[in-house]
């Protein structure tokens, strides 16, 4: 009987999660916006800057999670708003990227409370800025090398392996 009891809250709470799931997936379109281009759903913290004049304005840099990706811009979540027009999105994937963070130049097309004091920012991405052609952006490399994970962070993860 024990196990059966165990068995229905398990299940009660599956379908509370599957709720949430289908209630918040970003991919649905939603009825009243016609998508270009399919989402895909991405969790990757990134840099996200302001630009202003041609310029990153490192000073004001912060963090934020990607929360999906489309061949033409990203969405964001973020603890704060953001209120400037143009923005920076650093992105450092070792494994794929190699050594070379990337920085994307974009404008901002949607800045929504979402409760929780959290945003959601939506960025149509405009280019590729190279280092190289832009000096200023060397001043964002320490702040987007701390986006990777510390060793200690991968051997102290719940997932893995123990004793590695």
């Amino acid at each position: 009987m024990f196990f059966t009891r165990e068995k229905g809250k398990q299940y009660e709470l599956q379908g509370y999660l599957r709720r949430i799931c289908d209630l918040t997936s970003p991919n649905l379109p939603r009825m009243d916006e016609d998508r270009d281009h399919d989402r895909q759903n991405r969790t990757i913290p990134v840099l996200l800057t302001p630009w202003d004049q041609g310029m990153p304005v490192v000073g004001e840099t912060t963090t934020a999670l990607t929360r999906d990706i489309s061949d033409s811009g990203l969405s964001l979540t973020m603890a704060q708003p953001c209120h400037v027009e143009e923005v920076v999105v650093g992105f450092w994937l070792p494994d794929v990227q190699g050594y070379e963070p990337w920085f994307f130049q974009g404008c901002v097309r949607h800045n929504v409370a979402i409760g929780g004091w959290f945003w959601a920012l939506g960025i149509e991405a405009k280019q590729l800025l190279a280092v190289s052609a832009i000096p200023e952006l060397e001043l964002l490399l320490p702040m987007v090398k701390r986006l990777l994970p510390s060793q200690g962070a991968k051997l102290n993860s719940p997932t893995a392996p123990a004793g590695r």
